[in-house]
């Protein structure tokens, strides 16, 4: 794990390992303390390395005969992962401080430090990147960038959907990944949506241009102000003009717009705009019409209330919990 962690400080993981690194991190609360016991001391002095390898040895060191005075009654495993977490950070500090002493070294540069910032359900978060760009996340989405930008470019990487007001800087173009779909500006304002277990792909454009291309299609798609285009699977995408723009940039302004959805979409978008849990008891084939709806900054009952007119169904809230029942 060590090496990918070490992959991850120079920016250099490729998306099986990166998802690696990320289901590592998820298992425990103490992977987490790990890794960021590690990355925190990356960027330190060289005179600094070894005072900090002793720091943590004596740690573990102290950890390990504190142990033992304690009553074997106690749980053998909290024990035993809390002296195998430390072990780790000792030995993962030892292995990566020997490749930053190396790569200082040979005259290598330091490594990019990544952030990530993470927007919960039923949360928006705002974010200024080291360039001046903003960045608001949407409910449900992940920003990963680096702290610093270098030289070369700025570039991100989005799980979900965020829009981007980007400081203009003609030297460096800045750079939306998303899953096989690349956004590439030199400043504008644009918004991207791209959520795991949505196929869809969207970009849209408020002001400025962008580039979009994707490695299924064979040229670069450009999108100035008002347009959007939306990748889906194999199929051709063309830019589009957006008819209404609270349909796409709603959100901002805590305008929640359906449009023409599925009743399956508009239950995804509710997880995520309240953060609940739905329990679906009837069944499913009773909810085929599509649903349209405006609504400014609504309760969550507002929006069901809206649902239960439609669809004819009944429902319930309960904390977090929403049970919808047979049409009556």
């Amino acid at each position: 794990m060590e090496k990918l962690i070490l992959k991850y400080l120079q920016n250099r993981l490729d998306k099986s390992e990166a998802i690696a690194l990320r289901e590592w991190l998820q298992e425990r609360d103490e992977n987490r303390q790990v890794f960021e016991n590690i990355v925190s001391h990356w960027k330190v002095p060289t005179t600094e390395l070894t005072t900090i390898k002793k720091r943590v040895s004596a740690k573990v060191q102290a950890s390990v005969f504190k142990e033992e005075e304690v009553s074997q009654s106690r749980v053998f495993w909290s024990r035993a992962w809390r002296v195998a977490a430390l072990l780790f950070v000792v030995v993962g500090l030892s292995y990566l401080f020997l490749e930053l002493e190396r790569g200082r070294t040979d005259g290598g540069g330091s490594a990019e430090v990544l952030v990530e910032k993470e927007a919960d359900f039923g949360q928006k978060l705002t974010i200024e990147l080291s360039d001046g760009t903003q960045v608001k996340l949407n409910s449900g989405s992940r920003l990963t960038f680096p702290k610093h930008f270098g030289q070369g470019k700025r570039e991100v990487q989005l799980v979900g959907e965020a829009f981007f007001k980007v400081s203009r800087d003609e030297q460096r173009p800045f750079v939306v990944n998303t899953k096989r779909v690349q956004t590439r500006v030199l400043g504008t304002a644009f918004d991207v949506k791209s959520y795991d277990g949505e196929q869809g792909v969207v970009v849209a454009v408020r002001e400025g241009k962008v580039q979009v291309s994707s490695e299924r299609a064979p040229s670069v798609v450009t999108l100035e102000a008002d347009e959007m285009v939306v990748f889906r699977g194999v199929q051709p995408a063309s830019k589009v003009r957006i008819q209404e723009d609270a349909v796409i940039f709603g959100w901002l302004d805590q305008r929640l717009v359906l449009v023409d959805q599925s009743f399956n979409e508009v239950i995804t978008t509710l997880t995520r705009w309240y953060d609940v849990d739905f329990d679906i008891l009837a069944d499913p084939s009773s909810f085929q019409k599509a649903f349209t709806g405006t609504f400014k900054n609504p309760t969550l009952k507002e929006v069901m209330e809206s649902l239960a007119y439609i669809y004819e169904l009944q429902y319930e809230i309960d904390g977090k919990n929403v049970k919808i029942t047979q049409p009556y």
